[in-house]
């Protein structure tokens, strides 16, 4: 399966990467961000599950086809089909 990518941050060690392979039958978005999480070479601190693995941190912002997570009826276990388009945006509070 293959699930396509935008970031506003450096995914998986690679700014041309924009599409990512999926060995399985179904994925959801909590299934893509803990596989992105693994493959990543840049980002071994960055966590995008909360301590309990039941939400994204807040500083994400994420889109599947084009529609903001937060308007996906079942969130992070929204299910994912081959040629999705899944945005990760990275919203780092500002501050000094």
């Amino acid at each position: 399966m293959k699930i396509n990518l935008t970031a506003n941050y450096l995914l998986l060690g690679d700014r041309s990467i924009d599409s990512i392979h999926v060995d399985a039958v179904e994925v959801t978005l909590k299934d893509l961000v803990r596989i992105i999480s693994g493959r990543s070479t840049t980002s071994d601190n960055l966590e995008y599950l909360n301590s309990e693995g039941t939400a994204l941190q807040p500083i994400f912002e994420v889109m599947i086809n084009g529609c903001p997570l937060s308007l996906c009826e079942k969130g992070i276990h929204t299910v994912l089909k081959d040629g999705d388009n899944v945005s990760l945006y990275l919203d780092l509070p500002y501050g000094g």
